[in-house]
């Protein structure tokens, strides 16, 4: 699972995130999802509180463009991955600013990447 949590909102929810997440998911990467100013690394660190599988690999990795790659990148034959949070939303809120951002693209772009790689 590639997920994050938005930054400036109810940190309450987080923890149970991560916990249910940390009980399911084989893998976790968590990543940027409209941090705002509150930043990746607290909201990481809320995510991961009650995280306590140790079956479960969990990375943090702050660009969600980079997340992706990396989960494309490890994922083997029969895995599910999951993309939660941004599918249909057009943009990443960073700080003060709002960069553009297409899910579905990126996503399609890490795997010709991938697939380029194993050519």
């Amino acid at each position: 699972a590639v997920f994050g949590c938005a930054g400036e909102r109810d940190a309450s929810k987080r923890s149970p995130m991560g916990r249910i997440a940390n009980k399911y998911c084989s893998t976790i990467i968590l990543t940027e999802e409209d941090p705002r100013r509150e930043g990746n690394q607290a909201i990481f660190s809320d995510l991961r509180f009650h995280m306590n599988n140790p079956a479960c690999t969990v990375w943090e990795i702050e660009s969600r463009r980079e997340a992706i790659r990396k989960a494309i990148s490890i994922a083997q034959s029969g895995d599910t991955l999951l993309f939660l949070g941004k599918g249909h939303e057009k943009t990443i809120e960073r700080m003060d600013a709002k960069i553009s951002w297409d899910e579905v693209a990126e996503v399609q772009a890490a795997l010709r990447l991938q697939e380029e790689k194993r050519l």
